[in-house]
Order: C-alpha cells, then sequence, then structure tokens
C-alpha cells in the first residue's frame, strides 16, 4: 500500500512538473483566463464610446435647438409686451414650440432609437430657459455588470433678459442722394419708415412713449423733422422726399445725435410717462461719401453718440464696400448692423429696429 502510494505520489509530481514545464500549454490556459476579461473590456470600451457619441450628438443637437429659439424670437422681435407676465408666458409658448420644431427636423436616426423625450422648463425668476433631453441606451456588456438598460441625459440652458417696452426717442438720418433714385430704392425706403412708424402707433397708439425725428441728407444736411410725439410727421415728411444730388452723411448725422442726446428729450418723457429713455439713431446710406474725409468725421460723431449711451443701428441698402464699411463701424455692434439687397429686406431690417429698440428679448448661453 505504502508503494502503490507512493507510485502515485510521484506521478503526480512528475505530471506537474511536465505540465509546468511545458509553455505552450502555460500559454493556452493564460489565453483562456484572460480571454473573457479581454472580451469584457473590449465590450465596455465599445459600449461606452457609443454611450458617448450618442450623449454628444444629443448635446449637440439640444445646444443647437435652444439657441435656433431664442435667435428666432430674437429675430423676430414678437415680444415687446408691455405685461411682465404676459411677456414671461409668451417667452414660454415661443420658446417650447420653436425648439420642439428644430429639435425634431435636427435629431439623427441614432438618437431617435434612443430617445426618451424631453423637458422644457422656464423659470421666470431666474430667466432660464432649460432643455433636458433624456435617453437610454442598451449595453451589450454593460448590463451583465450592472443593468440592462442606461438611462441618461443632457441639458442646455439660455438666460433670458426680458426688458419691458420703455421710452424711446429716436433719430433716422437718411440717404436722399441721387443714387436712390435707381432701382427702386427711395420707393423702398419710404414702405419701410411707414412700417415702422405702423409699429410704433401699434404700440404707442396713444403717443406716450416714442418720440421721432428724421435728417435727410445728399451733399449736405437737407430737409428735416425735429423730434417729436406726432410721428405722422416723420413718416409724412419721408414720403416727399426726391432723390438728387451726392453724398455728405457728416452734418446730418451730427445735428441728429445732437437732437436726440439733448436733456428737452429727457423732459419730454418726464412729462409724458416718467419711464427710463432709451435713445437711438438709424443712419441709412445707399453709397459712398463723395469725400473720404467725411467718412472719419461721421465715425466720430458715431463714436461720441456711442459714448452717450445711445445705441446706433445702422442700414446698408445696395451699399458698395466703403459705405458697408463706414456703417459696419459705425453701428453699437454687430448686432446693430443691417444689410439690404432689396426692398423686402429694407422694409425687415426697419421693422426690426424699431421692435429691438422698443423692447428688447436679450438671450446669453
Amino acid at each position: 500500500m505504502r508503494n502503490h502510494r507512493g507510485l502515485l505520489g510521484a506521478r503526480m509530481q512528475a505530471a506537474t512538473a511536465r505540465f509546468r514545464n511545458d509553455r505552450s500549454g502555460n500559454f493556452a490556459v493564460l489565453f483562456v483566463a484572460t480571454l473573457v476579461p479581454t472580451m469584457m473590456c473590449i465590450g465596455f470600451v465599445v459600449d461606452s464610446v457609443a454611450m458617448l457619441n450618442l450623449k454628444t450628438r444629443a448635446a449637440n443637437v439640444t445646444d443647437a435647438a435652444i439657441m435656433a429659439a431664442a435667435a428666432t424670437i430674437r429675430e423676430n422681435g414678437t415680444l415687446a409686451e408691455a405685461d411682465e407676465v404676459t411677456l414671461e408666458k409668451e417667452v414660454d409658448r415661443q420658446m417650447k414650440d420653436i425648439f420642439k420644431a428644430y429639435f425634431e427636423a435636427n435629431s439623427t436616426d441614432v438618437m431617435e432609437r434612443h430617445f426618451n423625450g424631453y423637458d422644457l422648463q422656464y423659470n421666470p425668476d431666474t430667466n432660464d430657459f432649460t432643455a433636458r433631453v433624456n435617453l437610454y441606451y442598451k449595453p451589450h456588456v454593460y448590463k451583465r455588470l450592472y443593468e440592462d438598460t442606461v438611462h441618461f441625459s443632457v441639458a442646455s440652458t439660455v438666460n433670458v433678459q426680458l426688458e419691458q417696452q420703455g421710452a424711446l426717442s429716436m433719430a433716422l438720418v437718411l440717404d436722399k442722394s441721387g443714387s436712390m433714385g435707381s432701382n427702386g430704392r427711395m420707393t423702398a425706403l419710404k414702405q419701410a419708415i411707414a412700417s415702422m412708424g405702423a409699429d410704433f402707433d401699434k404700440s404707442d397708439p396713444d403717443k406716450l412713449l416714442v418720440r421721432l425725428g428724421a435728417w435727410s441728407y445728399d451733399s449736405a444736411m437737407r430737409d428735416t423733422v425735429s423730434m417729436t410725439w406726432d410721428r405722422s410727421n416723420v413718416t409724412t415728411f419721408v414720403q416727399t422726399l426726391k432723390s438728387g444730388g451726392g453724398t455728405s452723411s457728416t452734418k446730418a448725422f451730427q445735428t441728429a445725435w445732437q437732437q436726440v442726446r439733448h436733456v428737452r428729450e429727457d423732459k419730454e418723457h418726464e412729462k409724458k410717462n416718467g419711464l427710463t429713455l432709451r435713445r437711438a439713431i438709424v443712419f441709412m446710406t445707399d453709397g459712398d461719401n463723395n469725400d473720404y474725409k467725411d467718412d472719419d468725421k461721421t465715425l466720430k460723431f458715431c463714436d461720441k453718440a456711442k459714448d452717450d449711451k445711445i445705441e446706433v443701428y445702422t442700414v446698408a441698402f445696395q451699399a458698395p464696400s466703403r459705405g458697408k464699411a463706414l456703417l459696419k463701424a459705425c453701428a453699437s455692434g454687430a448686432d446693430h448692423y443691417y444689410e439690404a439687397t432689396n426692398a423686402s429686406a429694407l422694409i425687415t431690417a426697419f421693422r426690426k429696429i424699431g421692435r429691438d429698440a422698443m423692447g428688447k428679448i436679450l438671450f446669453s448661453h
């Protein structure tokens, strides 16, 4: 019996030694031992990358959708309401409608397969509008480690700064030079000012909030209408303008600036409404100043106006490059500069300027 046990032990030791010394056997065992965790790691990486890509795509579409909604509302200028509660409700409604349309139009097939709805919330206390998109993903490996379905979301927020319609004094600086007689430009300008005036009348039917004035120019400053509550004087005046002459914008812009910044405007609004006054100048041309020095002189008064916290809007109507450069430099910012290539675009530009000046909706991301 002892010999039998000793022989069995010796054989086992020998087999163990052979197995230990057999490198091919070791490799096979190691391969089998590492195969499962290696495959799990690969699957884990595949799932992680897939979820990250899904989250990135959803975040990009959500971000773009909420900014598109904000930009659309700002550009359309449809929220110039006097009542703050009404304004907040309208922001909420329009943001949701526009976000929904943009998001659904731009979501990808991959997103739709993993889409689990979205929430749109507007907080009137902070003026934050947040879009949260909910997604799910069924992993290949995760479900063995954690759960069958992984739920996650992406969110994007814009801050909506609402400014109620307030008091406004606006000066129009309008080009009536000879080139305005071509391609129906003067007719288009008259239509644009009439449309702006109609918008003012709708928002301020009792003429208690908006004062308007106009200064025309060609090779010099020509006919004008001083700042007035009777805005029909301005719209009627513009209808009588006739094109002719060269182009020199300096004196007209300077005089408009002096008028709109004058303390008289504060006193007039104090008597009518007692609201904080917003001042604006709208500077329009279809060409270049004949004398290059006029560009520098006009820009000097543009800077003075901006230093006085006057908002300067500029409109290039089929203008050449030098005229555009002057207007871009003169404007209070890129969002205060407009280019119009036809009558419809000119009318739209003036209407947007009027709405923007009356009551702003500002968005920050």
